[in-house]
C-alpha cells in the first residue's frame, strides 16, 4: 500500500514515515499541497492523508486539486489540530471524504481505516 501524507509540520512527517516503515507501508510525503496532481499522477498513492491547516496552501485548496486529478475521495483521510466549524465539515463531506481525524491521532484508529479501505479496494 502507498499512502501519501500532505503536512506542513516535518515531526508529524517523520512520525508517519517510522510507522509506515514498521508497518510494510511506502510512504510518500510532501510539506504543501503544492504539485498535488503531479505527486498524484506520478505515485499513485492508494490513500492520502491530508491537513487542513497549512500556510498558503490550505486543506480545502489541497482538496480543490485533488478533485482535479479523479481521486477517490473515499480513500482521503483529513487531519485537523482543531474542531472544524459545521460550516466547514460540511464542505468536507461535500467532496466525498472518507474519513476526518483530530489530532493527535490514534494510529489503531488510521490502521483499521486502511484496513476498511484496502478491503473495498479488492472487492
Amino acid at each position: 500500500m502507498k499512502v501519501l501524507v500532505v503536512d506542513d509540520n516535518k515531526k508529524i512527517l517523520e512520525l508517519f514515515s517510522e510507522y509506515f516503515d514498521l508497518s510494510g507501508i511506502e510512504g510518500i510525503f510532501a510539506e504543501n499541497g503544492n504539485n498535488l496532481n503531479e505527486i498524484i499522477s506520478v505515485k499513485n498513492p492508494d490513500q492520502i492523508i491530508l491537513d487542513m491547516a497549512m500556510p498558503k496552501f490550505d486543506g480545502f485548496h489541497a482538496l480543490s486539486e485533488i478533485k482535479k486529478s479523479n481521486f477517490d475521495f473515499s480513500n482521503v483521510v483529513v487531519l485537523t489540530a482543531a474542531e472544524l466549524s459545521e460550516t466547514e465539515k460540511q464542505k468536507v463531506l461535500d467532496y466525498g471524504v472518507g474519513n476526518y481525524l483530530e489530532k493527535p491521532i490514534d494510529l489503531s484508529v488510521l490502521k483499521e481505516i486502511f484496513s476498511q479501505n484496502q478491503k473495498v479496494a479488492e472487492t
